[in-house]
């Protein structure tokens, strides 16, 4: 997928845009050479004030709608650039969503930005972008330095819209105006983001401008991924992320986990089903090259039968494959109390995930975190409600991850 020239306001010397300086999804990568790469994303999982009961999100949005309004989020990107371009989606409203100015800064504290630092984010050269339902909206470049050690401030002031697209349990700091007070996206002070939101609404993704060409790595999973209010620094994915980073390997992490997320269905709760979110949240990101499948829990709570987990995660496999990616499987750890059913169709899609030669490897989660004395239960040190791990157990899972899985063509070995 060749990259397609946009007006950037920047010199040539500093940005070309020509196919040959981005890493297309998959594709094959220059060794050298500025490139774009998607460096943090979101998956959309729902409609603000999908799955929220705090009364700040439900007074910025009343009858779930945006007026004249400006949101404001602070993101970690997990590479260093010269520039950015910002994803805006509406990919889940059936009504067109009206932005009239976007700004990106570095971020001071809270909903305040560094003063000084906002750049105007512009859209096909214009400040004003309408959204189209069920459409996502990739910006043109701005120039601004990123790294992952600061976080970075987007502002979007909304004329109209909604149900607004967001991802409800994401670790982001994110803030609202009340409806009304219109764009404030130049203003570097809090005063006017009264309102709290507990995730991220419309930005769904941040590409990151590199001096070299940089791999990115997906995970696409549920909670388990996702893990809602943790740290962004702390979940298995980063810790990965950081093991890489002491090697000298840069990779970009994007993180597409949807709490409660399955393969199968979709539901109100977890978001569009694995594979119907597949494209939008794996394909299409700038760089990717390997795809961490790592979905099922849910599906077996509900009572899936591993013949179709297994061939939801063929078929992911097969696309991700095809797009140029390596497919990486990973094995469902224990819930404790769940029922024998469910605990024979979790084993037979284990074993399955590890003698397949439809993946290009496999992590180990259920050897790293299962109880050595009761493999049908989650190791006590790890435990945190008996369904999900603790940060003990997520930094065991991202520890014990055979690191050559993201640079050899193929490996089946992972765990510790």
């Amino acid at each position: 997928m060749a990259t397609r020239r946009r007006v950037l306001g920047l010199t040539a010397a500093l940005i070309t845009l020509a196919g040959a300086c981005s890493s297309a999804p998959g594709g094959s990568e220059r060794e050298s050479g500025p490139a774009w790469v998607d460096a943090w994303q979101a998956a959309p999982s729902g409609v603000v004030p999908h799955r929220c009961a705090t009364s700040s999100a439900v007074s910025a949005f009343p009858k779930n709608a945006a007026r004249p309004q400006t949101l404001r989020l602070s993101i970690r990107p997990s590479v260093a650039g010269d520039a950015v371009r910002v994803r805006l989606s509406n990919r889940l409203s059936d009504t067109a969503l009206e932005v009239r100015h976007v700004t990106v800064g570095q971020h001071e504290d809270g909903a305040t930005a560094a003063s000084g630092t906002l750049r105007d984010v512009l859209f096909a050269s214009s400040r004003a972008v309408s959204v189209p339902p069920r459409g996502d909206t990739l910006s043109d470049a701005t120039v601004i330095a990123v790294t992952p050690d600061r976080l970075v401030t987007i502002s979007i002031a909304v004329a109209s819209g909604g149900p607004l697209t967001w991802h409800a349990d994401g670790p982001a700091l994110a803030y609202a105006t009340r409806p009304g007070r219109g764009d404030v996206s130049t203003a570097a002070a809090a005063s006017a983001f009264t309102e709290r939101l507990p995730s991220a609404a419309v930005v769904t993704g941040l590409q990151v401008h590199t001096p070299r060409p940089t791999k990115a790595i997906v995970a696409l999973g549920d909670s388990f991924t996702d893990a809602g209010t943790i740290a962004p620094t702390d979940r298995w994915l980063d810790i990965i992320g950081e093991r890489l980073k002491r090697r000298g390997v840069t990779r970009a992490l994007l993180n597409a986990g949807i709490t409660c997320n399955r393969l199968l269905h979709s539901s109100p709760g977890g978001g569009p089903d694995a594979s119907t979110r597949f494209a939008a949240d794996v394909l299409n990101k700038e760089g990717a090259s390997h795809v961490v499948l790592f979905e099922g829990t849910n599906d077996l709570v509900s009572g899936a039968q591993s013949d179709a987990l297994i061939a939801a995660i063929g078929e992911l496999a097969a696309r991700a494959r095809s797009a140029g990616l390596r497919a990486i499987g990973a094995t469902v750890f224990p819930r404790n109390g769940a029922p024998p059913n469910e605990r024979a169709q979790r084993q037979a899609l284990n074993r399955w995930i590890r003698t397949t030669d439809a993946l290009d490897g496999y992590l180990d989660f259920d050897r790293v975190i299962r109880d050595p004395a009761d493999p049908d239960r989650i190791n006590p040190a790890y435990n945190a409600d008996g369904v999900h791990v603790n940060a003990r157990g997520r930094r065991a899972m991202g520890a014990g991850v055979n690191l050559s899985l993201f640079s050899n063509p193929r490996n089946a070995a992972a765990g510790l």
